[in-house]
């Protein structure tokens, strides 16, 4: 029979690696199956991944199709296709597929004809670092929410602690000790909370001073 969640005992068990490392290798498995060549037949569907509907602003899927002569025509499509995805036949997209190799060569061609301009590549790389700034607020803001999240939790589990020993489920000296342990652990939380929101109004009055 299950206790109930107020009689569960927490025991502590420290991470084998840190977050950090954990979303870092999350992001880089999913950066892997994204983008494996087995998601793709080589030399086609050079735009996979990056084009979006304009009519519906969602990732558009890639299909081959086969002609009335036989013969097989690659094709990106809009998600929305789909009244099922859409959410209703009257939220279908109204746009037409668009022919997978006359817009990889398009791209291909405007790609090739930029890098020729070394001016145009220095105006693009001014804009991105410019919205960088912006990005790396978002992501210190998403540490920051992490953090307090943490802390809240801390605060829960001494509240837990404290409630197995007035039930008579721990003695005085696991009390102090778990005690102690959480005190530490919210500290650091908050000195690294700190450390972050200082970083985040640094980043704030850099982009006001520039």
């Amino acid at each position: 029979m299950r206790r109930p969640r107020d009689q569960w005992i927490a025991i502590p068990v420290p991470a084998i690696v840190s977050e950090e490392i954990f979303e870092a290798a999350q992001q880089v498995s999913y950066d892997n199956s994204q983008w494996s060549p087995r998601r793709a037949e080589p030399c086609h569907w050079l735009l996979r991944g990056f084009v979006k509907c304009g009519h519906c602003s969602v990732g558009v899927s890639c299909h081959k199709m086969r002609g009335r002569n036989g013969t097989f025509h690659r094709y990106y499509y809009c998600r929305y296709h789909d009244p099922l995805r859409a959410g209703g036949e009257h939220r279908r997209c109204p746009e037409r597929n668009i022919r997978a190799e006359e817009l990889d060569a398009f791209v291909f061609e405007q790609v090739h004809t930029t890098v020729l301009r070394p001016e145009v590549l220095l105006t693009g790389e001014a804009a991105v670092s410019m919205r960088r700034g912006t990005a790396d607020d978002e992501l210190l803001a998403a540490q920051v929410a992490r953090f307090d999240r943490k802390i809240d939790s801390a605060a829960a589990e001494r509240r837990r602690v404290a409630d197995l020993y007035q039930a008579g489920f721990i003695e005085r000296e696991e009390l102090l000790r778990r005690g102690k342990e959480l005190e530490a652990r919210r500290r650091t939380l908050e000195a690294q909370r700190e450390a972050l929101i200082a970083q985040r109004e640094g980043i704030s009055s850099a982009e006001q001073t520039a």
